[in-house]
C-alpha cells in the first residue's frame, strides 16, 4: 500500500516535470518566432505554453509569457486582441510599469481605433479605462481626460450631423 502511494507519487512528479519541460519547449519556440518577427507562430506558442502554466511557474514568468503574446499582437497592429493578455498580466502584477504601460498603450489604440469607427461609447469606455491602471500618475489622469474629452466632442458632432 505504501509502495503503491510512492509510484503514484513518482508518477505524478514525472507528470509534471514533463509539463514543465513541454511549457519550456513551447515557450523557447515561441520567443524564437518573435524575435525573428514572425508573430503568428509566435502567439500560437506562447498560448500553448500559458495554457500548460504548472501551478510552480513563478508569477513573473507567467506575465512575461502573457505579455510576449500580447506583444505578438500589437506588432500585428492588433491591440484588441493583445487587450485581453494585458490585462490579465496586470491583474497578476498591477506594480510592474512595463504591464501598466503596455496596458494603457492597447486602451488607448482600442480607444481611438473605436471612436475612427464611430463607436463612441465603446471608445470612451476604453479611453476611460487607463484611468482605473495609474490613478496616482496626474499626467495618464490629464491625457485621459483630454483625449476622452476629443472623443466625446467627436461623438457630439457626429450625433449633430446625423439628426
Amino acid at each position: 500500500d505504501s509502495l503503491s502511494r510512492f509510484e503514484l507519487a513518482f508518477e505524478i512528479s514525472q507528470n509534471e516535470e514533463s509539463r514543465i519541460n513541454l511549457l519550456a519547449a513551447h515557450y523557447n519556440i515561441g520567443a524564437a518566432f518573435f524575435n525573428a518577427k514572425n508573430y503568428e507562430p509566435a502567439i500560437s506558442h506562447f498560448e500553448r505554453a500559458y495554457e500548460l502554466k504548472p501551478i510552480v511557474l513563478a508569477r513573473d514568468n507567467l506575465t512575461v509569457s502573457l505579455c510576449q503574446v500580447g506583444s505578438s499582437y500589437v506588432n500585428q497592429n492588433n491591440f484588441a486582441a493583445a487587450l485581453p493578455f494585458y490585462k490579465r498580466a496586470f491583474e497578476i502584477n498591477p506594480h510592474d510599469e512595463k504591464i501598466s504601460n503596455a496596458l494603457i498603450d492597447a486602451y488607448c489604440h482600442v480607444g481611438i481605433n473605436l471612436a475612427n469607427q464611430g463607436d463612441y461609447d465603446n471608445s470612451l469606455s476604453h479611453i476611460l479605462s487607463v484611468k482605473k491602471i495609474n490613478q496616482n500618475n496626474p499626467q495618464v489622469v490629464q491625457t485621459t481626460h483630454s483625449v476622452a474629452a476629443i472623443i466625446f466632442s467627436k461623438a457630439n458632432k457626429f450625433r449633430q450631423e446625423n439628426h
